[in-house]
């Protein structure tokens, strides 16, 4: 039988678990950055620890197609995290718990296009009927089918 504080720390390592999914590719960036500080320390010492990882953003900052591409992930990222409180606060869950994810990001001038997984024991009427809640909390405002 579970006790009350078994199902509030399930629901606490729930939220913690699903917070770190939501931003991996921001904290796989750090850790790229980290990991590229320590080396640098162990082969240049000290200087070697800032000066990597500040060379590494510089770069990024400075090629067009390399910070295109970079900021091109992270803004689908933001639109990921969007449409998924967007589908939360719609109320639309499957049979799990699992939401309609989102897949196959493009850019198109009006914004950002993607497919739509929905996952088993949900329905898409439930999704389309759900459409203005879901426009309500996206960026753009805009749903299309």
């Amino acid at each position: 039988m579970h006790s009350r504080e078994e199902d509030v720390a399930e629901v606490i390592i729930e939220a913690i678990v699903r917070a770190l999914w939501a931003f991996r590719l921001e904290l796989a960036l750090v850790a790229a950055l980290a990991a590229l500080g320590l080396a640098a320390h162990h082969h240049f010492g000290e200087p070697g620890t800032w000066l990597a990882p500040g060379v590494g953003i510089a770069l990024v900052l400075a090629v067009p197609p390399l910070r295109r591409t970079v900021g091109r992930h992270l803004r689908h990222a933001r639109v990921r995290r969007q449409w998924s409180r967007a589908v939360r606060a719609a109320r639309i869950t499957s049979l799990e718990d699992q939401i309609p994810g989102a897949r196959k990001m493009k850019d198109i001038p009006a914004g950002e296009r993607f497919e739509v997984r929905v996952p088993r024991g949900s329905s898409v009427p439930e999704l389309e009927k759900a459409a203005e809640v879901i426009a309500a909390f996206s960026s753009s405002g805009t749903l299309l089918p």
